[in-house]
């Protein structure tokens, strides 16, 4: 059976706000998920975007030890290999760029206003979470997707309640995104 998106571990609840920046996307748009886990996700966007002739730069950003706090068993260590074995095995490995760092250090690779998306799952605990919406809002130029997963998690609301206000963002599932 050919290696697909759908047969990566991992959580992957959120195909319409990766569509919608495939649909908007050029060959020009730099694509970021902070947080990529296994890849299940990202290996969508990469799959998605070669299916509608597009070519975005994405680039995947994680330090592959999982989040703070979370309980022991929701990773295995080899979190890495599993991740470039689904890259390679969905075949996109010519289109996703891995950057194994601390998510909001990552942030300091980019400039301001050069993302077409940038989506947060890295840290799941509140002060995690606020330092990478700090870091990463000012990559996303105007009128790009600024957002999110795991919303329904205490410390995740809290900090995107207070970084982009209580009206600031729309909730899409168990995602957010910024208005």
């Amino acid at each position: 059976m050919a290696m697909t998106y759908e047969n990566l571990p991992g959580w992957f609840d959120f195909p319409s706000i990766y569509d919608q920046a495939i649909q908007n996307a050029t060959d020009q748009s730099i694509f970021v998920e902070v947080g990529v886990a296994y890849g299940r996700s990202i290996n969508y966007l990469a799959s998605k975007s070669k299916e509608a002739g597009k070519k975005p730069s994405i680039f995947a950003v994680d330090w592959f030890k999982g989040s703070i706090g979370e309980a022991a068993g929701t990773y295995t260590d080899n979190m890495f290999d599993f991740f470039v074995q689904g890259v390679h095995g969905c075949g996109n490995n010519d289109i996703i760029k891995t950057i194994v760092s601390d998510s909001a250090e990552a942030a300091n690779r980019f400039d301001d206003g050069v993302c077409d998306l940038v989506f947060i799952d890295a840290a799941h605990y509140y002060e995690g979470v606020k330092r990478d919406l700090l870091a990463w809002r000012p990559k996303v130029k105007k009128g790009g997707i600024f957002a999110g997963h795991d919303i329904d998690a205490p410390g995740v609301y809290q900090a995107v309640s207070e970084v982009l206000g209580k009206d600031g963002f729309v909730i899409i599932g168990r995602s957010w995104q910024s208005k």
